[in-house]
């Protein structure tokens, strides 16, 4: 019997004979940086208890950064020669993780990742 307690993110496996050997492995990981198995190895051996063993599986998502440079190239010049000036230049960025719209701190899809940036910036 499969008991599933989405509360908890736990999914609990009954009426094993005491003394079975499980190996509990973690086939996708979602995109995490890191995955820990506790224990290690993954392996349990069953009791003979009505407590079940345990093994325990943390993913971490560790979050990263996006820099956007704007760069502009050209020989134009106005009617005194001096080079024109271009910009600024609208930009919006969209992200997606595992089919889902992110979002970087203090955006949302009401407050999107817009901004304007002009030739050599970083932003």
């Amino acid at each position: 019997q499969i008991t599933d307690d989405p509360t908890t993110s736990t999914t609990t496996y009954e009426a094993l004979p005491p003394g079975a050997e499980c190996q509990v492995t973690e086939t996708d990981t979602g995109g995490a940086t890191d995955v820990s198995i506790d224990p290690t190895d993954g392996i349990v051996t069953v009791g003979d208890s009505t407590e079940p063993v345990a093994v325990t599986i943390d993913n971490t998502f560790d979050l990263a950064g996006l820099e956007v440079s704007k760069s502009v190239t050209s020989d134009a010049v106005d009617a005194e020669g001096q080079p024109i000036e271009y910009g600024p230049f609208q930009v919006e960025v969209t992200c997606t993780f595992l089919g889902e719209t992110v979002y970087a701190d203090g955006y949302s899809a009401d407050d999107p990742m817009a901004f304007a940036i002009t030739d050599g910036e970083t932003v």
